[in-house]
Formats: C-alpha cells, structure tokens, sequence
C-alpha cells in the first residue's frame, strides 16, 4: 500500500484519465476537463474520502476556477511533496515578483530541525514551471512538526518568516495531517482552530486532540 497522501502535495493523473473514469471526468467543470487533459497536477486537500481515494483540488487560471473532488490512489502516477521543493530556485525572469523574491530570499537561509517546503501557487510554478504566481500572491509554507512546538519557539519560528518582500503564510502540519497556522499559535490564545478532514475545530491541545470517528 503506498504512504498515505497528504494535504498539499501534487499528484498526476494517468494521461487516459478521461477514458478510465468517464464518468469522473464528466462530471468536472468545463476548464478543470482541460486542466486535467492538460496533465497538470493536482493538490491533496484535507477531507473524508472512501478508502483508496485521495481528496484533491484542481486549480485553473483564477481564483474562481477551484474544484475539489477525489480520485482513485491508483490513477496517481506521480507526486511531489513540499519538501522535494526545497532546493527549487524561481525562473528566469520571475524572481522579481514578491512571492518569489521572498521564496528564493528564504531557501538560501532558512535552517530548521524539522521538514519544511513551499505550497499554493509557489510550489506549483516550482514543480510545472507554469506562471502561476501573480503581483499580489503571498507566499504559503508548510512546516511539518510532528511534535509539540512551544509557545516561545513558534513566536522565534513566526520571526523568521517575517519577510519585507510579500505576507507569509506558515502552516503547521501535525500528527494525522492536521493544520494549524504558526501565527495562531504563536500568539498565545488558549484555544486555536486547528484544520482536520472532519473540518475545522477548537482546541488547547493541538498535538494530542482526538478527532471524532
């Protein structure tokens, strides 16, 4: 069985997606049946899905083309995580928009004791090369921390991620791929809202809370 998916990285589809799971197909958005005839990747969401299926979001030229679905795990011919994108510099040319100023800024100093990598529309202009990354994007990070972080190392944490060039936003992915952003906690609120697959929920124990079966 493969190593279970988890939210923000990118997956490709087999190229005869459409034949394979007709069905599936036509039941997409007209420009999300181009995305994928394209071949372009998708992102793993967090949501409940039958057993075999893997929650995903495809994602078009706007914002206001999202689609969120499932696809089988065997149709997945090939995924890329946040962390295999560490050492990936922006393109030619497209340094100079903030997001990406700040990505290449940030890759070149930041040294962390756990594992960490670029999402949204950063990581994917890294992973396809396909200009993605507008004028007003921030940059998304994913740090994976499996253990409890303390108050006073995410404030240290949140320091180094405060960047002149654009806004950046820093999840923390804990045990059973839950989120919780780094500001949050950081500040010190008694409880923080913690993303699960059964949807958002409040908590003081982030780390350790059991999510309802």
């Amino acid at each position: 069985m493969p190593e279970a998916y988890l939210v923000h990285e990118l997956v490709w589809l087999q190229a005869d997606i459409a034949t394979r799971l007709p069905g599936w197909f036509a039941g997409l958005p007209a420009w999300a049946q181009g995305r994928v005839h394209a071949a372009h990747p998708l992102v793993v969401r967090r949501a409940e899905v039958a057993p075999g299926w893997v929650a995903v979001g495809l994602r078009g030229h706007s914002r206001a083309e999202r689609h969120g679905t499932a696809v089988p795990q065997a149709a997945i011919v090939r995924r890329v995580r946040p962390t295999a994108l560490r050492m990936h510099a922006s393109r030619a040319g497209r340094g100079t928009l903030p997001a990406l100023q700040a990505w290449d800024a940030l890759r070149d100093r930041l040294s962390l004791s756990f594992d960490w990598g670029p999402a949204g529309s950063v990581a994917y202009e890294l992973a396809t090369g396909a200009d993605t990354v507008s004028v007003g994007s921030d940059l998304d990070m994913v740090l994976y921390a499996p253990e409890p972080l303390t108050r006073e190392a995410a404030r240290q944490l949140l320091a180094a991620f405060e960047l002149p060039a654009c806004h950046c936003d820093v999840q923390l992915i804990l045990p059973d791929d839950r989120g919780l952003a780094l500001r949050e906690w950081a500040r010190g609120d008694a409880h923080v809202l913690v993303k699960t697959r059964r949807g958002p929920q409040l908590t003081d124990q982030p780390w350790t809370m059991e999510t309802p079966s």
